[in-house]
């Protein structure tokens, strides 16, 4: 896999970023659950793809690695009662959010560099 034909990120640096803010957001539903009122770090990742070498990784094994970090993630939200969805934390840039908020930011996030990735593809 190669990076986008436009010099922008291909699917071999998306991966790794999603998995990446995987770990983040499920780290951060947890706290959710189990505190009150957690403290929820902005994170800074503009220099991940660099710092972390993402297209040095094999996208096959992250991409593995994404679904089995999803899998946990969704297996922690299951079945939760609907107040445990208005439980909150307070993120350091955002101020209060609720998980269902969190969770909605997860799938916008998502949602935006599949985009990205199909658009690489097709370039």
């Amino acid at each position: 896999m190669q990076p986008a034909a436009d010099g922008g990120w291909g699917v071999v640096e998306i991966l790794p970023h999603l998995r990446d803010w995987e770990a983040i957001y499920y780290e951060r539903a947890r706290a959710i659950l189990e505190e009150d009122n957690p403290r929820l770090k902005a994170q800074d990742d503009s220099l991940w793809a660099i710092e972390r070498d993402y297209r040095s990784q094999d996208p096959v094994e992250t991409l593995a690695e994404l679904g089995e970090m999803r899998e946990r993630l969704v297996a922690m939200l299951t079945d939760l009662p609907p107040d445990a969805w208005e439980r909150t934390g307070e993120h350091s840039a955002y101020g209060q959010v609720t998980l269902h908020r969190l969770m909605h930011q997860l799938c916008d996030h998502d949602r935006e560099h599949l985009s990205q990735a199909l658009d690489a593809i097709v370039s």
